[in-house]
């Protein structure tokens, strides 16, 4: 009993002990005598044992044990702190943006509440960053991106009073309705704020160019009444392009708050029918600042010349008035002439007098800035002119000759020098070929000009007493561009038989062929210029010639005024030892010694038989007197050294060619005594050179490059021809020597080679290829015959064109033998070489390549309307590189010129084995110096048959540089967008209507040509022949197109018309009257409007 009560008292002291530990309370048991017993009086005493048991029972916590706390307890710190941080981080952005938004939204809500109710206009304005403002339907309209930008609405309504007397004039006021105003947001984009200001409707409103809203002053907006309606503003767009048709104004905002932006737009629909865009609205800054600057720089003008300057650029800060008034500070035309025939406009005349090389332009403002300075600039205009034409002799067969004589036989060059300023640069205003800038006038030239080389006869002078006329004496050999070759016939005579101490002279003159050569756009030299010579005759020293030029093919007379001497009582048989080495060496002389027939001697180069006739050779001959009768010598062979060892026994001959071989000097002259001898001639061979004909022009020297080919616009034929081989018996007897030795081989362009295609074979004398490749595509046959040439492409094998296109190369050969004659004349008694004769020698001439290009399609693709449909496809339109190009415009025009001719253009369309036709309107192109290409914009007619509206669009605006061969798009067509989605571009109305006509009521659209349309102004009877008239004109009769409300279709609607023009407005007023001219409805509409109102 007694053990399991003390069990039961441990057990409660250890519960009581545990509620102690637990609670922190001083807990007494008392016995059952109400005493404490000794458990309660430990348990009461606080320093009893069971206490001091407990703190023996504990530990100590350790140092680790305690950073270790340390350490979770900042990590929890921490987590805490950034939970805090994050989530007053998170309220303040939530925050932000909602501040953001409800701004954002505000501005929307104020802009929308306006506009809703707009009764007179919308505007949307850009600045630039010199203030100058243009009115857009929408950002993309823009031509430049604005620095700034506005939406302004006028409200009231227009009210006319009718005249108090008849034939007075109406008053107009404004009614402002129901407390309206005025309203202006404004977008400063770089305090990236939108401001607002408004101003009450007036009833003298009538004139939105006498609204002004406040000065705008970035400085200080508040101060100069504007309201901040909202700030962060990034960017302020509007779009008005449905406002005519649905009412519909699309606003949008962006915001920027630190790293985040928000974007908001909102669709306003206007309750009333308001005009777009038609305000006229000034700038809002009122500080005026000028400046200008030309846009032409580098001008060069020829006499007689007009030319229209670039508007120039007038920038600066509320200036409306961007006029300039042009001047020149600085001519020197004696007649005064040179002057600008319109200062407004800056077109300025060139005197044809004018000597001045440059001329000083002035363009002066006609506005003021603040300070009342008007803006000026200058700058140099060049003027083009030949001033001289000076001739010299550059060249004599006789060296003995001085530069200012000739004597008989002696073949001399004179050479032209045009001198003058700016010459061979492009003019500005004609964009002519600089070709013939320094060129004098000669025979054949491209144009025509009759003014060529001039062997000038004093005889025919007016009033002349002599008889003298040097034309009978003095011949021309040869009419180039900058020199022309002349003989001395061996029988002028050196001075007048009557009066042997009177020499005769001969005057040669040349004149400029810029000089004499008027253009289409007003060049004219009121003098031309040329140039003379003259040349004294004189006997010559020399006693020994050719009568002629020495060619290829042609046998030309050796004369000589043989020396006292010489044996003229025998036979007359006389040797001529010709020399010939290639030109440019010295030594290894080729040898021949021939005889005379009688006293006759003559010369062809085909007796020396050289190995290469393409280069030139150096020619001289002497003659000997054998002082005796000569044995036959061989005619010219193969074999011809051979049959002299064999054949020659005249030992006479033998002599003479041993004294000749043992008596020359190191020049190759014979300087013997023992044989009568003349003086040595000496001269050039030079080698074939080809010259074609071609488009209508011959003597075209150097390479040939005929005019493009197209698969759309053919020609189907190209011809061209040789027109003679200079240096050949062409010269003499026309196509001799080309027919025998001209041939053509036709290569095609691979990449960095050529590809034989249809070539002639000099080895087997034919021709080897295929000369219909391609199935026949193009066809090379007839370059077999040079005087007759043609390249032709078939137009059934179009199937093939795109792999027959591309460049190709027509290379002649020269294909020669060398024939001395087949008679008796050359009786050849020495040589010390073998020569080439009837050894055929082949070689291609590269320098006289005939180029050809195929282009499959064209070269630029564009959207055109043409027989009541649309297509999309290629036309080929000469590169600005292509001669042909010049008959559209002039190269180098800085300014957008119009075509001089439209011509129909064959195109391809697109997808389809079909060709239509581009036709166009107008076309237009101007260069682009900075960039060295060339724009050009092409333009059609388009006519909506729904609407039966005609309008003139553009095809789009394409590029190409200066050596380009494409051009490519830079700028869409009108209608390009719509068209790229299959989608039929429709013109629509231009009124919205609603008035009654017998009885009828007429509620819709109808289209009433727009003054800018020319069927609006044109006088044939499909249109309506208004013009610009403050009075009344009147129509008898037209169908208008009317789409009644709710209708798809169109009718017509048959009325009279009237119509006014207000120049103080710049407005059209048309009145409908039915068929018994019954007033029915009146409309009005600017000039450059787009939509009809009804008043």
């Amino acid at each position: 009993m007694c053990g399991r009560t003390c069990e039961r008292r441990k057990r409660r002291v250890r519960r009581d002990v545990c509620g102690i530990v637990g609670t922190g309370k001083r807990n007494v048991w008392r016995g059952g005598n109400g005493k404490p017993d000794v458990s309660e009086k430990v348990m009461g005493n606080s320093s009893g044992v069971i206490k001091m048991r407990l703190r023996e029972d504990q530990k100590g916590f350790t140092f680790v044990e305690v950073l270790i706390a340390a350490a979770i307890l900042s990590i929890v710190v921490l987590t805490v702190c950034a939970f805090i941080v994050v989530g007053s981080r998170s309220y303040a952005t939530a925050n932000s943006d909602i501040n953001v938004q409800q701004e954002a939204q505000l501005s929307l809500n104020q802009m929308s509440d306006v506009l809703i109710d707009t009764t007179r206009s919308v505007n949307y304005v850009g600045y630039d960053g010199s203030g100058n403002i243009e009115k857009a339907l929408k950002d993309a309209e823009f031509t430049f991106t604005p620095e700034d930008k506005s939406l302004v609405m006028y409200n009231g309504v227009v009210e006319e009073t009718p005249a108090a007397v008849p034939g007075g004039t109406p008053t107009k006021t404004v009614d402002a309705g129901n407390g309206n105003k005025h309203y202006h947001f404004y977008w400063n984009k770089n305090a990236e704020t939108l401001y607002y200001a408004e101003l009450d409707v007036q009833p003298t409103d009538v004139d939105t160019t006498a609204i002004h809203f406040p000065t705008f002053d970035p400085a200080d907006p508040a101060g100069a009444g504007w309201v901040v309606l909202a700030k962060h503003v990034t960017d302020f767009s509007v779009d008005l392009s449905q406002v005519e048709e649905k009412r519909v104004v699309q606003l949008a905002l962006t915001f920027l708050d630190g790293r985040k932006e928000y974007v908001t737009s909102n669709n306003v629909t206007i309750r009333n029918k308001v005009g777009v865009n038609d305000a006229e609205l000034e700038p809002l800054n009122k500080k005026k600042t000028l400046s200008i600057m030309a846009r032409d720089k580098g001008v060069i003008l020829e006499p007689g010349e007009s030319y229209h300057f670039s508007t120039p650029k007038v920038t600066g800060e509320n200036v409306a008035d961007r006029s300039v008034t042009w001047s020149l500070a600085s001519w020197g035309s004696p007649s005064g002439g040179t002057k600008f025939t319109d200062t407004t406009n800056g077109i300025l005349q060139i005197a044809t007098d004018e000597p001045a090389g440059t001329l000083d332009v002035v363009i002066t403002t006609n506005a003021v800035d603040s300070d009342g300075n008007h803006a000026s600039c200058s700058f140099e205009v060049y003027i083009k002119r030949v001033t001289s034409v000076s001739l010299s002799k550059t060249a004599d067969s006789d060296p003995d000759n001085a530069d200012d004589e000739i004597s008989p036989g002696c073949t001399f060059t004179i050479s032209a020098n045009v001198a003058g300023t700016r010459l061979g640069e492009t003019c500005s205003g004609c964009g002519d070929d600089t070709t013939i800038d320094k060129q004098v006038v000669y025979e054949g030239n491209p144009l025509g000009n009759p003014y060529v080389w001039l062997i000038h006869d004093p005889s025919s002078m007016p009033g002349a007493t002599t008889s003298w006329n040097p034309q009978k004496y003095v011949e021309i050999i040869e009419s180039k561009p900058d020199h022309a070759t002349f003989r001395l016939k061996d029988d002028a005579p050196i001075s007048d038989p009557n009066n042997p101490d009177h020499t005769y002279t001969v005057t040669i003159q040349a004149m400029s062929f810029l000089s004499t050569q008027d253009n289409s756009k007003g060049r004219h030299y009121d003098n031309w210029v040329p140039g003379g010579i003259e040349l004294k005759f004189k006997k010559s020293k020399k006693n020994i010639g050719v009568d002629g030029n020495i060619r290829w093919g042609v046998k030309v007379g050796v004369w000589a005024d043989y020396p006292s001497d010489f044996n003229k009582a025998g036979q007359g048989y006389f040797l001529i030892f010709a020399r010939v080495r290639e030109e440019g060496t010295e030594g290894g002389d080729k040898i021949i010694a021939y005889r005379t027939t009688g006293w006759n001697g003559e010369v062809t180069p085909d007796l020396f038989g050289v190995e290469d006739i393409s280069k030139p050779w150096y020619l001289s001959l002497q003659v000997l007197d054998p002082g005796g009768h000569l044995q036959s010598g061989v005619g010219p062979s193969n074999e011809l050294v051979r049959d002299l060892e064999q054949q020659i026994h005249d030992q006479r001959v033998k002599d003479v060619v041993a004294d000749y071989l043992a008596n020359c000097d190191s020049s190759g002259t014979y300087v013997g005594t023992k044989y009568p001898h003349t003086d040595k001639f000496e001269g050039r061979i030079l080698p074939p050179e080809i010259y074609y004909a071609y488009d209508g022009q011959t003597n075209l020297g150097g390479e040939l490059k005929l005019k493009t080919v197209t698969t759309l616009a053919g020609p189907d034929t190209t011809a061209f021809n040789v027109d003679y081989v200079k240096n050949t018996r062409d010269e003499r007897d026309r196509n001799q020597f080309t027919n025998r030795s001209v041939r053509f081989s036709a290569y095609k362009e691979d990449g960095g080679t050529l590809e034989k295609i249809f070539w002639y074979n000099a080895k087997e004398n034919n021709y080897q290829g295929n000369s219909q490749p391609y199935n026949g595509a193009i066809r090379f046959d007839e370059i077999q015959s040079a005087t007759n040439s043609k390249i032709k492409i078939d137009f059934n094998r179009k199937e093939m064109f795109s792999q027959a296109a591309g460049k190709y190369r027509i290379i002649p050969t020269i294909n020669y033998y060398q024939d001395p004659g087949a008679d008796t004349s050359y009786s050849i008694y020495y040589a010390n070489y073998q020569p080439n004769y009837w050894n055929t020698q082949s070689y291609e001439v590269p320098e006289s390549t005939v180029y050809y290009e195929l282009i499959n399609g064209g070269n630029l693709e564009l959207w055109s309307y043409y027989n009541n449909q649309f297509t999309k496809g290629e036309i080929y339109f000469p590169t600005p590189s292509d001669n042909s190009f010049t008959n559209y415009f002039n190269r180098e025009n800085l300014d957008w010129q119009s075509a001089k001719r439209l011509d129909n253009f064959s195109k391809t369309i697109k997808g389809k084995n079909e060709t239509t036709t581009y036709e166009p309107s107008s076309m237009r192109c101007r260069y682009v110096a900075d960039k060295k290409v060339y724009q050009l914009e092409l333009f059609y007619n388009y006519n909506d048959s729904k609407w039966n509206r005609a309008v003139e669009a553009s095809a789009g605006v394409f590029q190409c540089a200066a050596d380009g061969s494409r051009w490519e798009r830079k700028d869409r067509g009108t209608y390009d967008n719509q068209l790229e989605q299959n989608k039929q571009p429709q013109l629509g109305s231009t009124a919205d209507v609603d008035f009654m006509m017998w009885g009828n009521r007429y509620k819709g659209k109808v289209y009433i040509p727009l003054p800018s349309e020319s069927t609006f102004t044109d006088k044939s009877g499909n249109a309506l022949g208004f013009e610009k008239k403050g009075e009344w004109q009147t129509k008898d009769g037209f169908n208008f197109k009317y789409q009644p409300e709710g209708q798809q279709g169109t009718q017509d609607l048959y009325v009279k018309l009237k119509c006014y023009y207000d120049a103080a407005k710049d407005e059209f007023t048309i009145q409908i009257y039915n068929s018994n001219w019954d007033y029915v409805a009146a409309f009005t509409c600017k000039s450059n409007g787009k939509q009809w109102t009804q008043q």
